[in-house]
C-alpha cells in the first residue's frame, strides 16, 4: 500500500543535499512501513528561506494544537534534508532545545 503526504509550499529536493539529519519518527506513524522525509529547498534571491520558514512555523503550530505545546516538528520526520538556506533551517529544526 502506498502512503504519501503533500505539504504545500515546501519544495522537495532530489539531488545536491547539503544537510541531512536522521532521526526516529516515533510520533504518529502514517503507515506501518513508511519513512517520513522533510526536504527544504533553500531558494536563492530576496525571499531566501522566508516562505519555507513561515510554512514550517504554521505546520509546527498546528501540530502543537493537536499534541501539546512541546511538540517539535523534527519529531515527526525520520529524515530531514535541505539545500542552501534550507540546510540552515533544517539544522535549526533538528537541534535539541
Amino acid at each position: 500500500m502506498a502512503c504519501s503526504i503533500v505539504i504545500p509550499f515546501i519544495v522537495t529536493t532530489i539531488l545536491s543535499l547539503s544537510s541531512v539529519s536522521f532521526g526516529t519518527n516515533t510520533l504518529h506513524p502514517l503507515c506501518d512501513n513508511a519513512t517520513t522525509i522533510l526536504s527544504i529547498d533553500g531558494s536563492t534571491g530576496m525571499q531566501g528561506g522566508i516562505i519555507p520558514s513561515v510554512a514550517l512555523n504554521f505546520l509546527e503550530t498546528e501540530l502543537q494544537k493537536l499534541d501539546g505545546k512541546h511538540a517539535r516538528l523534527a519529531e515527526y520526520f525520520d529524515v530531514m534534508a535541505g539545500t542552501s538556506t534550507g540546510a540552515l533551517i533544517e539544522t535549526l529544526l533538528s537541534t535539541p532545545d
